[in-house]
């Protein structure tokens, strides 16, 4: 997916922490039990954080908040999304104080670099609640991906629909996303098909093309009419794209009877997945499943039916004791 721009001047709502709210209440009460105590340094004192807290520390944490969006993007833009997942953690001010959602952000753009998608999602999700419009469209792409890649359908097409029509961004890995999202669900209408026409016209990198020949051919096979036939080359560097590959090999083979060669390709897709969960290996090891239940009941059978050859050739012989006798 190709990167969308982000803004490090973009502003984060920031919630009301506790720990903040805490430390007034406390603040507060010390000086009002320090100035009833005559206790006139104490309740300077108290007075010094009250005032610390209200106007000193939000500035704080803006500028921490400028600083680590800076370093982030930059690092982002840069491929060392290793380097922002750490950058993140550190961020102990920002996390404390209530401007998480930055930090949540730039964490859930970093994961999804990774192809950490599980891990990428509850981050996503609570960084856009509190997202600018200028940074909203970004992780909304980056959470129909996870979501999709996750085996999310229901999630991926919310998300999706959400960037294609209601921003209005027309993102073509984006609109592929949502239209197999679709397609999981079964949904043969109008609308699925425009948007693979969408991501058709909108696609522009080799993985984006890629997806949407893998897309194309899912439809056709889900009206049964396939006509588009996958390049013997297809390869991508994604390791969900390479599984997405193998299951639709695998799904093109069924469909023209090739059942053993089929059950070869999904295993491939069910063992190419790594750590990190992706649906198409479920989506395969269900196929192996399906097809190999059949094929045992078959070896069974003819296990259990009695050779034919051998009954003929015994027959003489039982012929011949019966007339001894």
């Amino acid at each position: 997916m190709p990167a969308m721009k982000s803004h490090a001047q973009s502003t984060y709502r920031t919630r009301i922490s506790p720990l903040h709210i805490v430390i007034q209440l406390i603040a507060l009460g010390g000086l009002i039990a320090a100035w009833n105590a005559g206790q006139i340094a104490i309740a300077a004192c108290c007075a010094l954080l009250i005032v610390f807290t209200i106007a000193v520390l939000p500035r704080l944490i803006r500028r921490a908040e400028m600083r680590f969006q800076k370093q982030a993007i930059l690092w982002l833009t840069s491929g060392r999304a290793e380097d922002v997942i750490a950058l993140a953690r550190r961020q102990i001010l920002l996390q404390l104080f209530g401007a998480t959602a930055p930090v949540d952000a730039r964490m859930g753009l970093a994961l999804c670099e990774l192809e950490r998608f599980a891990e990428a999602i509850p981050s996503l999700e609570n960084a856009l609640p509190r997202a600018p419009q200028t940074e909203a469209p970004a992780l909304i792409a980056a959470l129909t991906r996870a979501r999709f890649v996750t085996g999310d359908p229901i999630g991926a097409e919310k998300a999706g629909r959400t960037l294609l029509d209601k921003y209005g961004v027309h993102i073509g890995e984006i609109a592929l996303l949502t239209a197999r999202a679709r397609i999981a669900q079964n949904k043969r209408d109008n609308i699925t098909e425009n948007y693979i026409k969408m991501a058709e016209q909108h696609s522009r990198s080799k993985d984006e093309v890629l997806m949407c020949s893998l897309v194309r051919i899912e439809w056709e096979l889900l009206n049964n009419r396939l006509k588009t036939e996958l390049p013997a080359d297809a390869d991508s560097r994604k390791r969900f794209v390479q599984v997405w590959v193998h299951y639709i090999r695998g799904r093109i083979r069924e469909h023209r009877g090739q059942t053993d060669e089929a059950l070869k390709v999904y295993a491939r897709a069910a063992a190419a997945e790594t750590s990190q969960h992706i649906c198409f290996a479920d989506l395969a090891r269900e196929r192996i499943k399906a097809l190999g239940k059949p094929m045992l009941q078959a070896a069974k059978q003819s296990e259990d039916a009695p050779d034919n050859n051998t009954a003929t050739a015994d027959a003489p012989q039982q012929k011949r004791k019966k007339k001894r006798r």
